[in-house]
């Protein structure tokens, strides 16, 4: 046990928030925690040890077909400002005809990522835009088993079809 004398110490337990007491209530989820798993925001920002993965954001879309409508509607509306508030991304726009759109995304680990973004509205293009720019740019990895550990076991792993 601690003890500490003092009016640090006092100062210190005032400034504690009071226990609360053990009930079976249900309790509020984090709003922080919900707002996260909800969307990806733009305040997320993704880099690994300090340097961002993304070098070029190449956008492609066709000036007439009508599955660009919503990539035509991110150019005109969205795009200057996702620049701006990206200054470290090289981002592109690309005009093929006769294609439908999609965003590709280029990585400092020499990856690719190509989304397709036919019939998607701005919003819906500026979340691909905003989660391929968040993205490590690794490859997805597909785990050999439901679960995972350091320390398998010596003895197997449990099922339900042990007999005693």
């Amino acid at each position: 046990m601690l003890r500490v004398t003092g009016k640090l110490h006092l100062i210190w337990m005032a400034s504690l928030p009071p226990k609360p007491h053990k009930t079976f209530t249900k309790q509020r989820p984090v709003p922080l925690l919900r707002k996260t798993l909800a969307a990806p925001s733009t305040k997320l920002k993704m880099a690994w040890k300090g340097i961002w993965q993304l070098k070029k954001l190449v956008v492609s879309y066709c000036d007439w077909g009508g599955s660009s409508r919503g990539i035509r509607a991110f150019i005109e509306s969205n795009l200057p400002a996702y620049k701006d508030s990206n200054p470290q991304l090289e981002v592109i726009t690309e005009l093929s005809r006769g294609q439908h759109p999609y965003l590709k995304a280029f990585y400092k680990n020499k990856n690719e990522r190509v989304v397709c973004v036919k019939n998607l509205t701005s919003e819906d293009v500026h979340l691909h835009a905003t989660r391929l720019r968040n993205a490590l740019g690794r490859k997805v990895k597909k785990l050999p088993t439901r679960h995972v550990t350091k320390h398998p076991s010596v003895q197997g792993t449990w099922t339900t079809d042990v007999r005693f």
